[in-house]
C-alpha cells in the first residue's frame, strides 16, 4: 500500500512548520508532502511577476462606448441598474479596475479601486470615482495626489466617510523606493467633487511588507480607525492605529495579534452604535495548526482591546489553494466581512460576519492508489494520460515549454483533491484544472507556490471528463525536473461545514463577539458551484444583506460568473432566495484581459447608509475588469414596518456661554446622536446620549460666535433638525 499523503493547510503566504508523520510498515516509498508557501510569496500581491507563462493575453484597445444592458430575466427586481464608475477614455489596452470599495453619505458616494492605468509607475494604481446623484451618474476622478516625484500608490484601497462629510481612503503606499507603507488620504467635497489632501503615512517599514488595510470611522465622534497586516520574516500580525484629527496624525501602532504564534490576515473594522470598535481577521496557529476567524473588541476607542474569540465557534477551512474560475492569481487569501446593526430595533448592536469556506479537504489522504507514470507525448489535452483519483502521478518537465496533461472522469458532486510537489529540488511547476475542454476558456482552477508546490480542491459541477495540466512556472531551465501529483476523492466528514470547494457562511453575535450563532450556509445553488468573496452590510431597518461572486449560471462547468445577493429581514435568522445583482450576461473571467493580479480583486463591498445599500464590484462584461455599482433595496421583500418615532427638535433660545440650545423629544429607546453645524456645513460638535423620552433642553458647542447654527438629531433611521440662534 502506498504512503498516505494529505493536503495540509498552509498559512496564506507563509512557511509553516509541520509535524512529522508516521507510516505503516512497508509504506515508506515516499515521505509525506505538505503544502506550504514560502515567505517570498508575500504581498503586495497586485504584481506583474504573478503572470504565468500561459497567461499572456491578447490585448485589444479599449474604446468608449454607450452602456448597453442586455436583458437578464434573473436580475433582481429590487436591484438598480448597473453603472460603470470608471471612464474608458484614455484607458490603455488590458487596463483593469478591481478591489472596489465605496463610502456613502446621502446622495454623495465615493468609490476607490485598483486602477491599472498607471500600474507600477507614478502615481500608482489607485483610482477613484464619485457621484452626487445617489449613484445614478458617476465621474472618474483619476488618481490621488502625490507628495513628491518618488511616492507611488500600490492598491488595496478602502473607503470610509462620516456624516460631517469627511472622506477617507486607505491603501498600500510606497513613500520612497523600498519602503512598504499604509497611507490615508482625507478629503472633502468642494462643490460637486471631492478634493483630497496629500497622503499621511500611518505605518511603514523598510524590512517588512504591509498589506490589506481596512479603515472605519465613528459617525458620532469622527474618530478614524485603521488596521492592516504586517508580514515579517517569521510571521504575520494585525496592527492598528487611530486618528483623532481627521487623519492628520495617527497614534503609535498597536499589535492586535502575535506574529510568534499565529499568522493572521485581512482585518476588517466596524464601529457599533455606542462607539464599540470591532475587528475580525483570519488566523492560523503556528503551534497547533488551528485555523479560525478571530474577533476582538475595544470599548474605549481602540486604546485597549478585549480577548480574542472565534467567529462561528469552530475551526475554519479555507480553500487557500486556488481562486474561483478565471481568477488569474495562483492562490487566494482568507477574508471575512464584518458589519454591525446600528438600528433602533431589538437586534441593535448585533454583529454579522460572512466568509467563504471549503469542506475539510485538508484531511483527505492523497496518493494511496496506483502509481501512474507520464507517457509522452502528452503536450496537448487530447493526449492526456488518464488516471483514477487516488493515484499518485509521476512526470517530468523537460523544458520551459513542456506541457504535461492528465485526465480523469468523475460524477457531479464529487470533490477532487490534488497536490503537486517537486521530486528532488529545483522543479518549479504550476497546476491548472480544466472543465468541459482544454482551451483557455475552460480553466477552472489555478495554483502555484514559489517552491514548486500547488494544490487543487474542486467539486465537479457535472459528470464528465476533467483535465490537469503541469507547466513550468517561469520557463527557465532551472525549473525543469521531476514532479509528483498526489490525488484523491474527498471522503465526507463530520467537519465538512461546506458542501463543496467554496460556500458562503454567516454567523452573528449578540454579546460583543464573545459567542456566535452556529454558522449558516448562505449558498443556495446546488453543491458544486463556487461562491467566493462575500460581503455583508446592515441597513437602518436591521435588514442584513450578503453578496458574493457566483457560478451557478454555468451548470456544466461552473466557470461563468455572476454577482448574487440575499437579504434577511429578521437579523440573520432567515434569508430570502438569492437574486442577481449584475444585469449582463455571465462573465468568463478566463477571457477577461487585465494588467493586474488578481483580475477580479480580493474583495468587493456592500455599504449601508441609512436604508440605502450600495454594492460595488469588479465586472468583466466589457472584456477587461471595470468598477461597477448598483443600489440594492429589498430584493423583492417587503420592508419591516418602521418603528414609530417621536423624535423632534425645536429652537429654544440662546444657551449659556455661547452654546446653541434646542428642545429635544425622543422615543425613550436606544441612543440619540446630536450634531451641530455652522452655516457652511462644518460640524462643530457632536455627541451621543441615551434617549430619555420626555422633552428636554440640550446645548451643543461652547464659545460660539453670534449667528445661526443647525442642530441635527438622529434616532435610528429618524432624523430631525432645527436652527439655533446664538447671541453674545
Amino acid at each position: 500500500m502506498g504512503a498516505r499523503h494529505a493536503l495540509h493547510p498552509f498559512v496564506c503566504l507563509l512557511l509553516a512548520a509541520q509535524p512529522a508523520a508516521s507510516f505503516p510498515a512497508g509504506a515508506a516509498r515516499d515521505s509525506v508532502i505538505r503544502l506550504h508557501a514560502p515567505p517570498s510569496d508575500v504581498a503586495p500581491q497586485e504584481n506583474e511577476s504573478e503572470r504565468a507563462p500561459d497567461d499572456v493575453p491578447m490585448l485589444q484597445p479599449r474604446q468608449p462606448r454607450a452602456f448597453e444592458r442586455p436583458a437578464n430575466p434573473d436580475h433582481g427586481a429590487s436591484v438598480g441598474p448597473n453603472v460603470r464608475m470608471n471612464s474608458l477614455i484614455g484607458s490603455p489596452a488590458g487596463n483593469g479596475e478591481a478591489e472596489v470599495s465605496i463610502a456613502a453619505i446621502g446622495a454623495r458616494l465615493v468609490s476607490a479601486w485598483n486602477d491599472g492605468r498607471t500600474f507600477g509607475t507614478q502615481p500608482g494604481f489607485v483610482g477613484f470615482g464619485y457621484s452626487t446623484t445617489g449613484g445614478q451618474v458617476w465621474f472618474d476622478g483619476g488618481s490621488l495626489p502625490l507628495v513628491s516625484n518618488q511616492d507611488v500608490y500600490y492598491g488595496d484601497p478602502v473607503m470610509a466617510a462620516d456624516p460631517a462629510s469627511h472622506w477617507y481612503v486607505a491603501d498600500l503606499y510606497e513613500p520612497f523606493p523600498g519602503i512598504s507603507a499604509i497611507s490615508v488620504n482625507h478629503g472633502t467635497f468642494t462643490g460637486t467633487a471631492p478634493v483630497w489632501n496629500l497622503p499621511v503615512v500611518v505605518a511603514s517599514s523598510s524590512s517588512d511588507a504591509l498589506d490589506k488595510p481596512w479603515i472605519a470611522v465613528d459617525p458620532a465622534s469622527g474618530t478614524v480607525y485603521c488596521a492592516w497586516t504586517r508580514f515579517t520574516a517569521t510571521g504575520q500580525e494585525i496592527e492598528f492605529s487611530r486618528s483623532l484629527d481627521h487623519g492628520a496624525t495617527w497614534s503609535p501602532l498597536l499589535p492586535l495579534t502575535s506574529p510568534d504564534s499565529t499568522a493572521t490576515m485581512s482585518s476588517r473594522l466596524t464601529v457599533g452604535p455606542n462607539g464599540e470598535l470591532d475587528v475580525a481577521y483570519s488566523s492560523y496557529s503556528l503551534v497547533s495548526g488551528f485555523r479560525h476567524l478571530g474577533h476582538r473588541r475595544s470599548i474605549d476607542q481602540g486604546l485597549t482591546w478585549g480577548p480574542e474569540h472565534g467567529i462561528g465557534g469552530r475551526p475554519y477551512n479555507n480553500n487557500y489553494y486556488s481562486g474561483p474560475a478565471g481568477f488569474n492569481r495562483e492562490r487566494v487569501v482568507a477574508l471575512v466581512s464584518l458589519a454591525v446593526d446600528r438600528s433602533s430595533r431589538p437586534t441593535r448592536g448585533r454583529l454579522h460576519a460572512v466568509w467563504h469556506e471549503m469542506l475539510a479537504a485538508d484531511e483527505d489522504p492523497l496518493g494511496t492508489g496506483a502509481l501512474v507514470n507520464e507517457v509522452e507525448p502528452d503536450d496537448v489535452g487530447s493526449a492526456a494520460v488518464p488516471f483514477t483519483p487516488g493515484a499518485s502521478l509521476r512526470g517530468a518537465l523537460a523544458s520551459g515549454t513542456d506541457q504535461d496533461w492528465w485526465s480523469f472522469t468523475g460524477s457531479a458532486g464529487q470533490t477532487f483533491v490534488a497536490q503537486l510537489a517537486p521530486v528532488g529540488s529545483g522543479t518549479n511547476g504550476f497546476l491548472r484544472l480544466f472543465a468541459g475542454g482544454f482551451a483557455t476558456a475552460n480553466r477552472c482552477a489555478f495554483s502555484h507556490f514559489d517552491d514548486g508546490t500547488a494544490g487543487v480542491v474542486f467539486t465537479l459541477p457535472s459528470t464528465g471528463t476533467y483535465w490537469l495540466r503541469v507547466l513550468s512556472w517561469d520557463g527557465l531551465a532551472s525549473s525543469n525536473g521531476a514532479y509528483r501529483i498526489d490525488t484523491a476523492w474527498h471522503t465526507p466528514r463530520p467537519d465538512d461545514h461546506a458542501r463543496d470547494h467554496r460556500d458562503v457562511m454567516t454567523s452573528h453575535s449578540d454579546d460583543g463577539g464573545v459567542t456566535w450563532s452556529a454558522p449558516v450556509d448562505l449558498s443556495d445553488a446546488p453543491p458544486g458551484y463556487d461562491e467566493t468573496f462575500p460581503e455583508v452590510a446592515v441597513d437602518a431597518n436591521a435588514r442584513v444583506y450578503a453578496m458574493w461572486y457566483d457560478h451557478r449560471e454555468d451548470a456544466a462547468n461552473g466557470i461563468l460568473t455572476t454577482m448574487r445577493a440575499r437579504i434577511s429581514v429578521d437579523g440573520g435568522e432567515h434569508w430570502s432566495a438569492s437574486e442577481r445583482v449584475d444585469d449582463a450576461a455571465p462573465v468568463n473571467w478566463n477571457l477577461v484581459t487585465s494588467n493586474m493580479y488578481p483580475n477580479m480583486g480580493d474583495y468587493s463591498q456592500l455599504v449601508a447608509d441609512g436604508t440605502d445599500v450600495h454594492a460595488v464590484w469588479a465586472d468583466g462584461r466589457g472584456g477587461t475588469p471595470d468598477a461597477f455599482y448598483a443600489r440594492i433595496t429589498n430584493l423583492g421583500l417587503d420592508a419591516p414596518p418602521p418603528l414609530p418615532s417621536r423624535l423632534a427638535l425645536s429652537a429654544y433660545g440662546p444657551g449659556a456661554s455661547g452654546a446653541a440650545r434646542v428642545r429635544l423629544a425622543d422615543s425613550g429607546v436606544g441612543t440619540i446622536r446630536l450634531e451641530l453645524f455652522d452655516v457652511l456645513g462644518r460640524r462643530l460638535d457632536a455627541r451621543v446620549e441615551p434617549a430619555q423620552g420626555a422633552p428636554r433642553d440640550v446645548e451643543l458647542g461652547r464659545g460660539l460666535g453670534p449667528g445661526v447654527y443647525l442642530v441635527r438629531a438622529i434616532e435610528g433611521a429618524a432624523e430631525a433638525s432645527a436652527r439655533a440662534i446664538v447671541l453674545r
